[in-house]
């Protein structure tokens, strides 16, 4: 899996090439304590001339959470950065999972002209109430990340 230095943290992805010419380009967003590995098992199954992009987001997989504050804006921004160091022009159809999904749905919001459609899976969108479910979860991840 190769990594790029993005927004000063190294962010790993996996990338199918087509043997043709890519016609169409998915990039898939993994939920809160996954990773791009959640998207392998379904990628040797796209049909031919559809490039798969699949990020492991900050702090997550093999990428680095880096100094700068996680939110969903950053991981757009971060998202956004990988198509273009990757050259990857025109429109993308945006695969998210979970939280995945609400980072598909504000890339698509923020970066509407980069985004042919977006599909959503599971997704989640906090309430007040389950908001705080959400951050305790974000802490335990946090945690499990830091050095012991």
């Amino acid at each position: 899996m190769p990594s790029i230095r993005i927004n000063g943290k190294s962010i790993y992805y996996y990338i199918s090439e087509p043997e043709q010419k890519p016609l169409k380009t998915l990039l898939l967003i993994h939920g809160l304590g996954s990773s791009s590995s959640y998207y392998l098992p379904v990628t040797s199954y796209v049909q031919p001339g559809i490039r798969c992009v699949a990020i492991d987001t900050p702090g997550s997989g093999l990428s680095e959470l880096g100094n700068s504050e996680l939110s969903i804006f950053s991981i757009v921004e971060d998202a956004i950065q990988l198509l273009n160091v990757l050259r990857i022009e025109g429109k993308v159809t945006i695969v998210g999972h979970s939280m995945g999904g609400i980072v598909a749905s504000q890339l698509a919001v923020s970066h509407g002209s980069r985004v042919n459609a977006v599909v959503l899976i599971g997704p989640v969108n906090p309430s007040t109430t389950t908001a705080k479910l959400f951050e305790d979860r974000i802490q335990v991840v946090q945690r499990s990340m830091s050095p012991h």
